[in-house]
């Protein structure tokens, strides 16, 4: 109760006198049909009031509630029967259940608030969750809708003794809108003796659709009177004396410790990463052994940690997903979670994107873009529009949360505890990878502060961490649907045979066709097995697929150089290589030193890519966009040269044919000894421009 108006808190005041002997009163002998499913209605379109202890007086039954459009702090009841109305003024008697003898619960309840209103669903007459028109609240209390309330006394004048619990995010809507509570309550325990030897519970209470209450103790009653006996049984009441409210659809069922969700247990359609006993799945170096622990299902590392090193790691790469997980910091802390690679090197950062788990309204940030230079900024053409819109929030410290992270291509989105607070961002152009890559726990390395200084350890624990890849539909092939190109593209192979490709003895001998897929696994020891098309191409965009069944080399070549390049050949080469060079355009990267001085060549002016080891076994996409002398290259969706204009000393600008590399044998370098370089290729498309 927020009201300064004295008589309004001697309402409340009052009401939870009333209840209290309310439910010393209230009789244990009724019963109504239990579903399969466990549950019991309270009120329903057949039954509004066969639940409730009579007389319930100014209560009445409607088939749907409004504001009225006169006054918004009244109700217009609709016709029909499922929704119960406290009256025309909401100054009416509470419901209280006749069966007195509800325990540990799980509880539905819809509701509806008039302007101005305040309720609430007190347990046993004596532990409250709160119901209140406080949507417009930005840091709600205890006494807001979804805190558990406080303590109260009335003397001098009514007054809070205690914060209650306040809800972890104001998921309250505006008056005039249904909402819901699912609330589960686990009642106090007693000896033989009748002594208290547990606190009432609210194990979890989610207000339309978010979590904002979990495993929350109760000692006391709430409000006033707030030493007065508690027991392990008793009903279920909702106010009905402080303004408008309308209810529907209230159901209860018995509720037993042991249905509560399986701890690490992964929802429907998600893997996990972590399985709750060990570190399978995990990288482990001495490092994490030692700042990393496994409690009772959770991962937790409260020491303090030196120097950088220790970041709990998966053994697989992720590209697109949904991640899931809780986290908790028993104290002020700072920790995130990394992934994918940054493109450029940030100064003082490292080398992945993090989604920051922080205390302090720190939570969410982006700190690529958030601990970015200004010089880097505008290296990059970062803009202030470019930079995300987050939501500000600073989680309850020693409570679970839990994150939900949506990665796809470049856009992230991200909730807390059920609240959007990132959506849909899309990363700048040339700063976030669109390769997968591991998904790291960060174990913060310990802050410093203060006068003397004191160190902080940053502790930080999870559970419940599962996640579910997302698969690029746009571009990965569907079954039964290899080698068919898209709208305004050829298929340069049909998946079958060698049609449109200049297949000599040597190309049959090295070249197969299966199941849709070019594959050329064999050891080549001279050059000439090339797969080269029929005809000639000079601007166009081409789109293919390709796979390295282990390390290789490989390449795409098309037009023709103009200098004379000694052992290269004599067209321009896009570079597959699965150990450094991918996407080089090998005329720049083997042009003798001599002709680079002849024609002025500096080092700023050649086409640089970033280094990319592409992930072995797994199938990548490139996409070449050539005309005139302009070049586009994507891998992965991540684009490498974004209009890079070639010399006119270096590229012909006649048509010339596409051609894909078999590659002889390596033997020595990082490729290792005797590779056949084997290498496969599908959906193979062309658009002539």
């Amino acid at each position: 109760m927020l009201n300064s108006n004295k008589t309004n808190y001697r309402i409340r005041a009052i009401s939870f006198m009333f209840l209290s002997a309310a439910m010393l009163a209230a009789p244990a002998g009724w019963s109504a049909a239990v579903a399969e499913d466990g549950w019991t209605k309270l009120v329903s379109p057949n039954d509004s009031f066969g639940a409730w202890r009579q007389p319930t007086k100014d209560w009445y039954s409607a088939g749907d509630a409004v504001l009225d459009p006169k006054n918004p702090r009244r109700f217009v009841g609709k016709d029909g029967s499922g929704v119960m109305i406290n009256g025309e003024i909401g100054k009416t008697t509470s419901l209280c259940t006749k069966r007195g003898d509800f325990r540990d619960v799980e509880l539905h309840v819809e509701f509806m608030v008039a302007k101005g209103s305040n309720s609430g669903i007190i347990f046993h007459g004596n532990y409250e969750i709160q119901i209140l028109d406080s949507a417009h609240v930005k840091e709600p209390t205890g006494g807001h809708c979804g805190g558990i309330y406080p303590r109260a006394a009335m003397k001098p004048k009514y007054h809070h003794i205690d914060k209650g619990s306040p809800p972890r995010v104001n998921a309250a809507k505006a008056p005039g809108k249904w909402q819901s509570y699912d609330i589960i309550f686990q009642a106090a325990r007693f000896d033989k003796s009748g002594k208290k030897i547990a606190n009432a519970k609210f194990v979890k209470v989610t207000h339309n659709g978010i979590v904002i209450q979990e495993n929350v103790e109760v000692p006391y009653a709430c409000g006033p009177n707030w030493d007065r006996k508690q027991s392990p049984q008793g009903p279920i009441i909702i106010q009905g004396d402080y303004g408008p409210i309308a209810i529907r659809n209230v159901r209860v069922r018995d509720w037993k410790p042991g249905l509560a969700k399986k701890s690490n247990a992964a929802p429907e359609g998600f893997t996990p990463l972590f399985n709750g006993k060990n570190f399978t799945g995990w990288r482990v170096n001495s490092k994490v052994k030692n700042m990393w622990s496994i409690e009772n299902g959770v991962l937790k590392s409260p020491g303090l940690l030196e120097q950088w090193g220790a970041d709990l790691t998966t053994q697989a790469e992720y590209k697109d997903f949904v991640l899931l997980f809780d986290y908790r910091m028993p104290t002020w802390s700072d920790s995130g979670i990394n992934f994918r690679r940054l493109i450029p090197k940030l100064k003082n950062f490292g080398r992945t994107a993090q989604l920051n788990l922080g205390t302090g309204k720190r939570m969410g940030q982006l700190d690529s873009l958030n601990l970015m230079s200004k010089e880097m900024k505008k290296q990059l053409g970062i803009k202030k529009t470019d930079m995300p819109n987050i939501k500000r929030t600073d989680p309850k410290i020693g409570d679970w949360h839990t994150i939900k992270m949506t990665l796809t291509g470049r856009t992230l989105s991200a909730e807390l505890d059920g609240q959007t607070i990132i959506d849909k961002f899309e990363y700048p152009k040339g700063l976030l990878a669109t390769e997968p890559a591991p998904i790291s726990l960060q174990k913060h390395r310990f802050l410093e502060w203060g006068n003397p200084p004191k160190k902080n350890p940053c502790p930080i624990e999870f559970r419940n961490i599962f996640i579910k890849e997302i698969k690029d539909t746009k571009t990965a092939a569907k079954p039964g649907k290899l080698n068919v190109p898209p709208k305004g593209f050829t298929a340069l192979f049909n998946g079958k045979d060698f049609t449109n490709w200049n297949a000599h003895p040597k190309v049959r001998e090295f070249w197969s066709i299966e199941d849709g897929v070019l594959k050329s696994p064999g050891l080549l020891k001279k050059w000439g097995a090339g797969l080269q098309t029929k005809k000639h191409y000079r601007d166009f965009v081409l789109m293919l697929e390709f796979r390295m069944p282990t390390i290789s080399d490989s390449g795409i070549n098309f037009r023709r150089l103009i200098p004379e390049i000694p052992g290269f050949g004599t067209q321009e080469q896009f570079n597959l290589r699965s150990k450094g060079g991918m996407g080089h355009l090998e005329s720049y990267y083997f042009l003798p030193k001599p002709t680079a001085k002849k024609h002025g060549l500096k080092e700023k002016e050649k086409p640089h890519v970033r280094h990319i080891d592409p992930k072995v076994g797994v199938w990548h996409t490139v996409k070449i966009s050539m005309k005139g002398r302009t070049i586009t290259t994507v891998f992965d969706g991540e684009t490498l040269l974004d209009k890079f204009k070639y010399h006119d000393w270096m590229i012909n600008m006649e048509p010339a044919p596409i051609r894909l590399q078999k590659h002889i044998v390596v033997d020595g370098d990082n490729l290792g000894k005797m590779n056949p370089c084997p290498i496969e290729y599908r959906n193979i498309f062309v658009k002539e421009l």
